[in-house]
Formats: structure tokens, sequence, C-alpha cells
């Protein structure tokens, strides 16, 4: 940890990446806006809270985002909202999002546990993932609020338990209740979103999609679906027009949270193993973070029409 001070104001330690990256701006009970500048800054990084579509709704923060102004030249952004797993908010989002910001994407990392009073992990979490996508829909709502983001042009990565709620709003099901005009997300990006679930446990379906784009992304030694094939046979039970919206990465060599640096554990989940539950391991994976963040950031790009 190190510290940015800014004149006449006390001196607010925050983490490295964040204060050697942007103009970060605090809103903080006795003081206001508190703003504190960083040498070679890039990224413009404020902290927001918003309501939940959610009756009675949840009111919940995110990091948001935005590329430093010359990259914009004063152009409506294009936007992601980032979900996080059952862990919580971690280094990962904030990686995704500082290689969203570098191509021009503004995004929100969203922090669903603390509002709820959970600590994560899967003991921890809701008990659907679905109670979770009013969250996701308030994310995107305030986002449709800031004159700076192109309101076509919004999308959504989730990993593990957010990647299931990425598979989830590109069906009708889940998000025509949300959006009553318009179009729902441009593209949807699930990473590790744990195929196997989908069409077969109750609540969890993928089929009737909307015109959502979707990027699956996943290990190929993932212990949630244990199978290579387990995303690449779900899409193939849809219909060929939904199909045709829909492709698969399979990493090789990959395990789940394989973009979560420092991750290297062993833990367990009753929806581990294709719902047999048991132990799962987790860990990074140097190579296959990087194919991921790539693959993020061009399937982004041609959604948002970015040259």
């Amino acid at each position: 940890m190190f510290t940015c001070k800014t004149p006449a104001l006390p001196s607010i330690s925050i983490g490295k990446p964040f204060c050697k990256l942007a103009i970060v701006t605090i809103a903080s009970a006795g003081l206001g806006s508190v703003v504190m500048a960083a040498d070679n800054y890039t990224n413009r990084i404020n902290y927001v809270q918003f309501p939940t579509l959610a009756e009675p709704s949840l009111t919940v923060s995110g990091r948001f985002v935005r590329p430093p102004a010359p990259v914009t030249e004063g152009k409506a952004m294009p936007a992601v909202v980032v979900l996080h797993g059952s862990g919580g908010v971690s280094v990962r989002e904030e990686a995704y999002q500082d290689a969203l910001a570098e191509a021009g994407i503004a995004s929100i990392a969203i922090d669903e546990w603390f509002p709820r009073g959970m600590a994560g992990d899967a003991a921890d979490r809701p008990q659907t993932v679905m109670e979770t996508l009013p969250d996701v829909y308030g994310a995107r709502a305030w986002l449709l609020k800031q004159t700076d983001i192109d309101a076509t042009k919004i999308g959504v990565i989730g990993f593990s338990f957010g990647g299931v709620a990425s598979m989830l709003v590109a069906t009708h099901k889940y998000n025509d209740p949300y959006v009553t005009e318009g179009a729902g997300f441009k593209a949807s990006i699930p990473v590790y979103p744990v195929c196997w679930i989908y069409n077969k446990v109750p609540g969890y379906d993928f089929k009737d999609l909307t015109d959502t784009s979707v990027q699956i992304i996943v290990g190929a030694e993932d212990q949630y679906d244990d199978s290579a094939s387990a995303c690449p046979d779900l899409v193939k039970t849809l219909p060929r027009s939904e199909q045709n919206r829909i492709d698969v990465l399979v990493l090789p060599g990959a395990h789940h949270s394989f973009d979560k640096k420092g991750e290297d554990r062993v833990g367990e989940d009753p929806y581990s193993h294709r719902g047999k539950g048991g132990k799962v391991v987790f860990k990074y994976n140097e190579e296959a973070t990087r194919r991921s963040v790539d693959k993020v950031i061009e399937t982004f790009r041609t959604a948002f029409d970015i040259h």
C-alpha cells in the first residue's frame, strides 16, 4: 500500500493499482467529493451507488472506470457491466476493467454481496443467480443515465456466478421483464459459466434467446463441468438461428478461475462435478488469462463497432 495526498485534505491510502492508473473520486462522509490525483494517470475512476430494480430495492456500489478523455474525444462511449463470482470482488475484475478502458470502453464492476451482508463463496451467496438479476439491470439503468455513455452499446461480462447471470440475460425470459424499451445487452461474455446446469436445473433456462451476441469462455479442465465439451454441447441443443449468435472459446489446461491472479486452491461447491458436488480446483493460468482478455476485447470491439 502507499498513500496519495491532496493539499489541505487528510491522506487516504488506496491500493497501488488504483492510484497509479487513475484520478479517483470518492464520495466520503464529512469530506464531500475527494479527488486524488496520481502521477501518470490514464483511466478515470469513480465509486458510485445505484438502486437495483428489485422490490424492495437494494443499494449497490460499483467501480466505474472510463478511459482517459483524449481517448474518447468527447464522444459517447460503449460500456460494460462487470459481474464477480461467488468469491466476490477481486483483482480479476479490475484487470478486465483496465483492459476495457485501454480499448476505449467504460465499465462498472459491481459488488453484489456487501448490500446483502454476505461474505461470498459457496457457503454464503444467494440461493439462486436469478436473485441478483435486478442488480445487473440496475447497473445497466444507471449507465443509461450517464451522458457520456452510448445507450445502444452496453454489454455485460461475468465470472462463474456472474457468468451464469451473463447467460441468463441473453434470454427473453430474464431480459424482457427489465427491458421495456429498446434492446437489452448488445453483447454478453460469460466466463466459466457452469454450462451443465442450463435447461437441466429448474430456473436456469438458456433458450428463446434475445439478439444479444454471446461469447462463452471456459477452461478445458473446469471441474464444474468435468468436460471440455460441456459448453459446445449446450450450444448444439439450440436452434441454428440462435447458435449463430454464440461462440465458445475452450482454453486448454485451464481450470475454474484461471484468470484470477494468485488463485491456487482447492474448494468445495455443491454445483461442481455436474451437480455431484465435492472438491474443485481453482488455479490461475497466465496464458489462458492472456487469451481470455484478448477474446473479451475482440468481442466487445466487434459488438460495439470499434475500429
